[in-house]
């Protein structure tokens, strides 16, 4: 029994150190332990998948061709100060601009790779809707007014609802619910259109400057262009009549009576084709008959002016001649003439006062003389306004009022005082068509629907004085819808008879010098004054403004140094400032006596102000504004900018200053150039720019020291101002509506549409692709796209 325990205890021993080798690697067997997991490989075609263009403040998705494996370590950096960790992040940009996006991939064995791409965020919500120089919300684009600034000059009302504008720029608008929305219809011209007309809802015709003449047969969907006759013809056209959709006839208009004068033009197939007409008809009636006043002769045409019948001599007696002469014509049959004149008795040494009375009914094949009686020479007709159907009864302005006849011409009376108005001789009368005449004077509108003998008083659109508002511009559309002009180009629509209206296009004053100020503390938030001095701030890019109150009339400058911090000179003459973006404004402490007229920071401690009195015309500021140190510059000087190398100065006469210890002195510098400079704009710490009349532009790449001019586009164009969003992206503004812009630092400038011939005076940029251009009459043009 002993010796089995023992023999079991050797067996387990042994056992037991087999187990111990076989651990150990030992017992003869492989002693090579397994390798260890191979690292992730990076792929050598790393890539980064992103849209090349997204708008700011919307989420953009990156991913990339590595994103699926594992073992990977991802470090994103997006290029505006933000990174993630995510193999496929997504990223919000808060302003627009250019950026690198760089990616970094590391493995388990810490090799990596790098990749980068360019991301260029636009901000096209600022702009989304508006009318813009290119498609898609591209360009550049109105913001204020809308959906245009430029002038109007002609609107056709169809009927209450349907209406087309024609204006600067060669602009057609369309409405279709009464001038509540008007739609851009595409002409393919920038000539200013004059005349627009329409014979029914598809067959249009537009003229304007130059020979402008276009045509349409869908309703202004689309339109072409006519070519006239006469390549050479470059005057400007207004007046256009269609007789049906294939007849009509273009041509210059003689003020307000609407007669043509100069060369008319004929189409027979609706604008397709014009031939020239060499006699200018007086008037054209609805059906085509021409009539026309020439060589002392009523003439007629029945086929549309190719040829023309004498029908009565109007030769004024020997010795005689007429200063008045008017023809009218109820239609194809009824007419009359009128003629005024006077011979002088040298026997007598008086004058002899002579009118001739003419009335047809049988389209000019006979002529009846009448007798005029019952007015005096003084007081007598001076202008026919309307024809009765049995051509009985006309109405004529006199010397001192209406005059109105039942007889044909043969006995006159006078007619009630419009409105029972003492200042009555001030009223100026126009014929709207059959028996309706409208009366306008500096005291009140009044309409007759019956020739005159009772009135009832319009009242004056948008509570104005009547003396915006003439007469001529006054249009009846329907039985109870009447549309009129006023001075500005404001247009307005009444549906009851001129009793209310409602404004369906804005005013511009094409000639009006005052700009109002605009000013952006980031891509959103910004801060307008109107010509009319109404302050308005934004949260979305001028895509929509709101009316603030402010007691500062019109800013004469305003400037935002940071996302909160806005300086402003109102036209009071006092220095404001905001914390706010814009939504306060509190006066700044000032000596006393002080007006100002300018400001102007670089950073948000470094400014400097202008005055016009009240100590030393200029002062500057290094700690925020809380105190200002007189400063003496010369006489002159219109603008001032400041580097880290040098203050520089510009005025008239092509004076530049340039001062290198912080304007204690200043040193003249010699330019070249006698141009009045207007603005500066430093784009890099050492090169500086000059803008001014004559289209100067004018380089320093010294920080002031030596100047270059360069060569612009721009035809001697003032050149108003210039900014820069990088060392590489700046803008130029100026009159006419241009725009220049650069992407390589200003070695190249190329003109940008402005879709406006309006004067632009002020630019400013957040970022590349983020600007705001204003104007003449408080105009505001925005790109999000950086203009192109």
């Amino acid at each position: 029994m002993q010796k089995l325990t023992l023999r079991m205890r050797a067996w387990g021993m042994s056992i037991l150190a087999t187990a111990v080798l076989t651990a150990c690697g030992g017992g003869g067997g492989d002693s090579t332990p397994p390798p260890p997991p191979a690292p992730t490989i990076i792929p050598e075609n790393l890539a980064i998948t992103a849209p090349a263009t997204s708008e700011s403040a919307t989420a953009v998705n990156f991913t990339n061709s590595a994103g699926a494996l594992s073992g990977l370590k991802f470090q994103w950096d997006f290029g505006d100060g933000s990174t993630s960790t995510d193999a496929a992040p997504s990223h919000s940009f808060a302003s627009g601009g250019e950026f690198d996006v760089v990616l970094k991939v590391t493995n388990e064995a810490g090799s990596s790779r790098e990749v980068r791409s360019k991301l260029n965020i636009t901000n096209i919500a600022n702009v989304k809707g508006l009318d813009c120089t290119g498609a898609s919300n591209n360009g550049w684009c109105w913001q204020n007014p809308r959906p245009t600034g430029n002038r109007v000059n002609s609107v056709h009302f169809l009927n209450a609802t349907t209406a087309w504008r024609g204006g600067e720029n060669g602009e057609i608008f369309k409405t279709t619910d009464g001038g509540t929305t008007w739609v851009r219809q595409n002409t393919g011209i920038t000539a200013s259109i004059y005349g627009i007309k329409f014979f029914d809802a598809n067959n249009g015709w537009a003229s304007g400057a130059f020979g402008a003449l276009l045509r349409t047969t869908d309703g202004g969907t689309t339109w072409a262009v006519s070519k006239l006759p006469d390549s050479s013809y470059s005057y400007d056209m207004a007046t256009i009549t269609p007789v049906d959709a294939q007849t009509v006839y273009v041509g210059r208009t003689s003020g307000a009576s609407g007669n043509y004068y100069g060369l008319i033009f004929a189409s027979k197939d609706g604008g397709v084709t014009w031939k020239s007409l060499t006699t200018v008809p007086y008037l054209i009636t609805s059906t085509g008959k021409f009539w026309s006043l020439q060589n002392n002769s009523v003439r007629v045409s029945t086929d549309g002016g190719t040829n023309y019948t004498s029908t009565l001599d109007v030769t004024p007696p020997a010795g005689s001649y007429f200063d008045t002469t008017h023809l009218i014509a109820r239609d194809d049959l009824r007419a009359a003439f009128f003629a005024k004149g006077s011979s002088y008795d040298w026997t007598t040494q008086k004058y002899n006062y002579i009118e001739t009375f003419r009335v047809t009914q049988d389209g000019g094949t006979t002529w009846a003389k009448v007798d005029v009686q019952g007015v005096g020479t003084s007081t007598g007709v001076q202008r026919l306004l309307s024809m009765s159907a049995d051509a009985k009864t006309l109405v004529a302005m006199g010397g001192n009022g209406l005059l109105r006849s039942t007889d044909g011409g043969a006995t006159w009376t006078a007619l009630g005082v419009p409105l029972n108005d003492p200042y009555y001789y001030y009223y100026s009368y126009v014929s709207l068509g059959g028996n309706d005449i409208v009366a306008s004077s500096y005291y009140g509108l009044a309409l007759s629907e019956d020739g005159g003998q009772t009135w009832t008083r319009l009242n004056n659109p948008n509570s104005q004085s009547s003396s915006s508002y003439s007469g001529d511009n006054l249009r009846r559309v329907d039985a109870n819808t009447l549309s009129t002009m006023d001075s500005q180009g404001a247009t307005y629509l009444s549906k009851d008879k001129g009793q209310t209206w409602t404004k369906v296009i804005a005013s511009i004053d094409s000639y009006s010098s005052n700009p109002g100020s605009l000013a952006f503390s980031d891509s959103k938030n910004g801060f307008m004054t109107d010509a009319a001095g109404r302050s308005f701030t934004t949260k979305d890019g001028g895509a929509s403004w709101q009316l603030k109150s402010a007691d500062f009339g019109v800013a004469r400058t305003v400037q935002f140094v940071n996302k909160t911090t806005g300086w402003l000179v109102g036209s009071d003459g006092r220095l404001y400032k905001s914390t706010d973006s814009g939504q306060t404004w509190l006066t700044s402490p000032v000596s006393p006596g002080v007006y100002y007229t300018g400001v102007y920071f670089s950073n948000e401690n470094l400014g400097w102000s202008q005055r016009s009195y009240g100590g030393a015309l200029s002062a500057y500021t290094k700690d925020g504004g809380k105190t200002w140190t007189e400063l003496s510059v010369p006489y002159g000087v219109t603008s001032m900018r400041f580097s880290d190398q040098s203050w520089v100065a510009v005025g008239g006469s092509g004076t530049v200053y340039v001062s290198t210890d912080s304007g204690i002195t200043w040193n003249a510098v010699y330019t070249g150039t006698t141009a009045s400079l207007q603005a500066l704009a430093f784009s890099d710490a050492k090169t500086v720019w000059a803008v001014g009349s004559e289209g100067t532009l004018l380089k320093s790449e010294d920080s002031g020291a030596k100047w270059a001019a360069l060569k612009v586009a721009g035809n001697n164009l003032t050149l108003r101002d210039i900014k820069f969003a990088s060392a590489k992206v700046g803008w130029i503004v100026g009159d006419g509506g241009l725009i220049l812009a650069t992407q390589d630092g200003g070695k190249t400038w190329r003109q940008q549409a402005s879709g406006t011939l309006l004067n632009l005076t002020s630019i400013q940029a957040v970022d590349i692709n983020t600007a705001w251009i204003g104007g003449v009459n408080g105009l505001v043009l925005a790109t999000g796209n950086g203009g192109n």
